[in-house]
């Protein structure tokens, strides 16, 4: 099965990187949390990739700004600016023509169309990634990482257990945990997370910063 929704995975050896596909965990489901997952299922290595959604409400890629259920919230950016995909300008148009051909390049959509749009490029991601590409989402709160400079990031939950991969990228509004927790190596250790165009840390001897900006729209 390639996506799975658990409380927390449990505690796993984290092995040599070369003995398996890396793990990549996400914190946050929301407009950054969602598209980030798509660009790496969408152009992960060939020999393969592990990334791990982790949502606090199960609810993927709406997050506040497109969690709502009103018709009456729109986006305050017009429907040809909003596309996820910086390659392709006109995707989320041809989204919302599928459901109303009238939509515009000036038309001001509902937040709620949007998000069923995050949510639809994320499955669309996930079924049309190579065999060797999985998506993981676990449903939980994250309270901290131990961060191991030879082996790895484990990831605490809330409701107990460690999910280990080898990177975290955590989203901008996954704010209410704060803490790394540095192992015994003397050096402070870095959890990097290798996206397109992007370089994202966590140190453990500080807090965890935001990785990504605010969702636009």
């Amino acid at each position: 099965m390639r996506a799975t929704s658990s409380a927390a995975s449990r505690p796993r050896p984290l092995t040599h990187p070369s003995a398996r596909a890396r793990r990549i965990a996400i914190v946050g489901a929301g407009f950054s949390g969602a598209v980030t997952a798509v660009q790496l299922l969408r152009h992960a290595p060939p020999e393969g990739l592990q990334v791990v959604l982790i949502n606090e409400s199960g609810r993927c890629a709406r997050g506040l700004a497109y969690g709502t259920s009103s018709r009456e919230h729109v986006l305050n950016v017009p429907a040809g600016n909003m596309s996820a995909l910086a390659q392709d300008a006109d995707d989320f148009l041809r989204y919302c023509r599928w459901s109303d051909p009238q939509v515009g390049p000036g038309s001001f959509v509902s937040r709620r169309l949007y998000g069923a749009y995050l949510e639809a490029l994320l499955s669309a991601a996930e079924l049309t990634a190579a065999p060797t590409i999985a998506l993981e989402r676990v449903v939980g709160r994250v309270i901290g990482l131990d961060i191991d400079a030879g082996a790895g990031v484990a990831i605490r939950m809330a409701q107990g257990g460690l999910i280990a991969v080898d990177h975290v990228w955590r989203s901008a509004t996954s704010r209410r945990w704060t803490r790394c927790r540095r192992s015994r190596w003397p050096r402070p250790a870095r959890a990097t997370c290798a996206i397109p165009g992007r370089a994202m840390h966590c140190a453990a001897s500080r807090p965890m910063q935001t990785c990504c900006s605010s969702a636009p729209g």
